[in-house]
């Protein structure tokens, strides 16, 4: 049941949409219209915010994005602060995160990567964009961003390395988030997009479920829940973990526009004519409060996780039967996807080492390992580094 008097604990915020990748799942590269969005109005955001994902467009093509995330984390201090970026600009990336560093030490960053290098240049739209998002990465890692993830959205163009890609970042320390592809007229501005639920989907969520369950990593368990559900919608049986758009989530675009998601269009007030209090509580928002309790149209981990964290032990429960599953060898999911199991008690299990990483194909297998301490990042398949240095910016 939706509270009538939510608190707002998490947000995407949309700092620009313009953007200098192509990627074929989102639109938004052809925007030309400039964002308006200042400090000033992020000022006007809840200080009861404690997770807000700063994505674009491609955040990093603002100047001012330190003074954005500044006045960010000075109106919601508790907030975790995430910014998602593609990563093609190494150089930039990396001047931009110092100074926000200074303003908020705990900032983390997610890089879009959706696949091995073919695959993600193709997906991208941007030639050697690869090695340009792994520079990025050892670039963030060397200025001491503590968390960097690996954000890779699952569509037909790109099952064949999924798995692939996620022992890739394990192997280099890295956190790896996945979605399947979702449409939003709001936000990537694509209506289009599918991802079937092929035995491809579910063989590559499987393994990736099955290693996030094994790992010693609370986090990574809630991890393998996700991902368990994200199979579980494609197959068409539904969203596992209900949706909070609009009671403790909303998106903000680049204009102060507030919706309760960044997949429904529905404008609820703009930050710069309103109180964001006025628009939360006010009556268009209690409106459609009502009409999408229960939505069913995505699973993306900005509606899910506001959920876990608001009942962590209801989900802990839920994904103890998983990895319980995990340990036993038993399938996780299912080509008819069944409803999810009761959850199961479980003992303590004793983990080996080798269990909590896939055991890494060597680079003869086509999948290179990073040297980041001599500034390589990986290439094509022959597993060959090549220099980081000199990469277009």
């Amino acid at each position: 049941m939706n509270n009538p008097n939510p608190v707002a604990s998490e947000a995407i915020v949309a700092v620009t949409y313009l953007c200098n990748a192509r990627c074929n799942m989102c639109n938004l590269w052809q925007t030309t219209e400039k964002p308006t969005l200042t400090a000033d109005d992020l000022r006007k955001l809840p200080s009861t915010l404690r997770h807000i994902n700063v994505t674009g467009g491609e955040p990093f093509l603002r100047t001012d994005l330190a003074d954005l995330v500044a006045a960010m984390k000075e109106t919601a201090p508790r907030a975790q602060i995430v910014i998602t970026t593609n990563g093609f600009q190494p150089q930039r990336t990396e001047e931009i995160m110092r100074d926000i560093l200074r303003h908020d030490p705990t900032a983390e960053v997610g890089v879009s990567i959706d696949g091995l290098k073919a695959q993600h240049e193709e997906i991208r739209g941007i030639p050697k964009g690869f090695e340009k998002s792994f520079e990025t990465i050892r670039r963030l890692q060397s200025i001491g961003v503590r968390r960097v993830v690996v954000a890779h959205t699952m569509q037909e163009a790109n099952l064949s390395s999924s798995y692939a890609l996620y022992q890739l970042a394990r192997r280099q320390g890295l956190d790896f988030g996945c979605v399947v592809t979702e449409n939003s007229e709001v936000h990537f501005q694509k209506t289009n997009n599918a991802c079937a639920a092929s035995d491809r989907l579910r063989e590559e969520l499987e393994k990736i479920t099955r290693a996030e369950l094994r790992s010693w990593s609370p986090k990574r368990w809630f991890r393998g829940l996700f991902s368990h559900g994200l199979f579980r919608r494609a197959a068409g049986h539904g969203r596992s973990i209900p949706c909070t758009a609009g009671n403790r989530f909303f998106f903000l675009d680049p204009w102060g526009q507030v919706f309760p998601c960044n997949v429904l269009n529905i404008p609820l007030g703009n930050i710069k004519e309103n109180l964001f209090s006025e628009i939360w509580t006010g009556e268009t928002m209690q409106k459609t409060r009502s009409e999408i309790a229960g939505c069913e149209k995505c699973f993306m981990s900005c509606s899910v996780y506001p959920e876990v964290r608001r009942n962590p032990l209801r989900y802990a429960w839920s994904a103890a039967g998983l990895k319980l599953k995990a340990h036993l060898g038993l399938p996780l999911m299912h080509p008819t996807s069944p409803a999810p199991e009761a959850p199961v008690h479980v003992s303590p299990i004793v983990v080996s080492e080798d269990e909590q990483v896939p055991e890494p194909r060597s680079e003869a297998d086509g999948f290179p390992t990073l040297h980041f301490g001599e500034n390589k990042v990986p290439t094509a398949s022959s597993g060959t580094p090549s220099s980081g240095k000199g990469l277009d910016e």
